[in-house]
């Protein structure tokens, strides 16, 4: 009886043991584990639980998956959840995973396909409106995508939704109802500046510049030193035509260490409109040093550099402009009198009537180029013959012009007609030409 006692007690002693022993190896398991974890360890992770826990067991396998996701090895971690969702296929965590790897896979109908599962469960709930529609809308099903965004906002007042509707009616092309969620999620976030911008711009696009400038300036009031929103709204005031007040804004930018060509151009060519040349060729060269191939950056340059008189520095920049794409005939006759005229400033009179010479061959209709041509060869020529023939064609088209008389300042200030110039210059010229004994019964160039 004594030796059945000692043999009870040698059981419970060992039995005891035993579990102390699983206990201090589950601990030492479990601490080993939320080290790794803990310590971002996550390949070491991965490797203990293969080597300590080689069957299938929940929490390990759902610890796996995690570190394969923090270690982007988005696969992998698929094939985790998979394990889980075979497991137990209720569990809503482990199909939202699933959806989120697929997702990051690029396998969107997969994605959707768990996404809708999580839902049957649980149709209300907005979290899972909200994933299931970000997925509809990175696949460009923009429909359904504004299906369960809608569904969210019976629960969900963020801004968040409101700002995919509106990027959904946007790519959709229904503007108006874009422009609604646009205003709504401003409203709602003020500081959200793509809303803002995208909102701005379509007023832009309807020229509606004083509703774009208020939205700028409505953001500007969250944040005065967003350079981005001060350049778009210097490009606004420029569109409207208000350049003083965009050289005002464009100061804040410069004021902010904003130095880009952006900037740099923008107030280049405000800086021209309002007449300050030296300050324009100033910002629009820096800009063009950084953009060499940009046309109405280089011809605004080159007329800036003319009206600044620097005359060689404007020729040069004109004709570099001929060169840098194939312009409209207009356009391109339009510079080639601008040529002329710093060619003219720079005593390159020649060459400034053959600019003007190829421009009237680029657009025959514009009659005032005649008057042109007819003054180069008077002024500065000298060539009475040849002016006298082009003013008289010149005046031959006269009947063409009744209802669009071209006029010029004379010395005096006062507005009067090229033809009436011409004329008198005619009767001048001929005299002139008659002193010399030469013949003015010419009416042919």
């Amino acid at each position: 009886m004594k030796c059945f006692h000692i043999s009870i007690k040698k059981f419970i002693l060992l039995m005891f043991l035993c579990m102390a022993s699983h206990t201090m190896v589950y601990t030492q398991t479990t601490d080993s584990i939320s080290f790794y974890m803990q310590q971002y360890e996550f390949e070491n992770l991965i490797s203990y639980i293969d080597l300590h826990y080689p069957k299938f067991q929940a929490e390990t396998e759902r610890m796996k998956a995690k570190a394969y996701v923090s270690l982007k090895k988005y696969k992998e971690a698929a094939l985790s959840y998979e394990k889980l969702y075979s497991y137990d296929s209720s569990d809503i965590h482990t199909m939202v995973e699933l959806a989120n790897c697929y997702q990051l896979l690029g396998n969107y109908p997969q994605s959707i396909v768990y996404l809708q599962k999580a839902l049957q469960q649980n149709p209300l709930n907005s979290y899972l409106q909200i994933q299931i529609a970000d997925v509809y809308y990175k696949s460009n099903a923009y429909y359904q995508a504004i299906e369960h965004y809608m569904r969210a906002c019976l629960h969900d007042t963020s801004f968040y939704v409101s700002k995919q509707l509106a990027l959904c009616y946007d790519k959709l092309d229904r503007i108006d109802t874009a422009m609604y969620y646009y205003d709504k999620t401003i409203g709602l976030n003020p500081s959200d500046f793509y809303s803002t911008h995208r909102l701005a711009s379509i007023h832009l696009q309807n020229k509606a510049y004083e509703k774009a400038l208020h939205l700028t300036s409505s953001y500007l009031q969250v944040d005065s030193t967003h350079t981005k929103a001060l350049e778009f709204q210097v490009y606004i005031h420029y569109l409207n035509k208000t350049y003083r007040d965009a050289i005002r804004s464009f100061e804040k930018c410069l004021a902010l260490y904003d130095t880009s060509d952006f900037t740099k151009r923008y107030l280049g060519y405000c800086y021209y409109e309002t007449q300050q040349y030296q300050e324009a060729k100033s910002y629009l060269e820096q800009a063009f040093q950084n953009d060499t191939n940009n046309l109405i950056l280089c011809y605004t340059l080159g007329l800036a550099c003319h009206q600044a008189s620097f005359g060689q520095l404007a020729v040069y920049y004109l004709e570099r402009t001929l060169t840098l794409s194939n312009p409209t005939p207009e356009f391109l006759s339009r510079l080639y009198q601008d040529l002329a005229a710093a060619q003219t400033g720079i005593y390159k009179r020649q060459q400034a009537l053959d600019s003007y010479l190829k421009a009237y061959e680029l657009t025959p209709n514009d009659k005032l180029l005649l008057f042109k041509i007819a003054t180069q060869y008077d002024k500065f020529l000298e060539n009475k013959t040849m002016a006298l023939q082009y003013y008289q064609t010149f005046m031959q088209t006269r009947a063409d012009s009744i209802n669009a008389t071209p006029t010029i300042t004379d010395a005096y200030g006062y507005k009067v007609s090229y033809y009436d110039v011409a004329k008198r210059r005619i009767h001048e010229l001929k005299e002139e030409l008659f002193m010399q004994g030469k013949n003015t019964n010419q009416n042919k160039r």
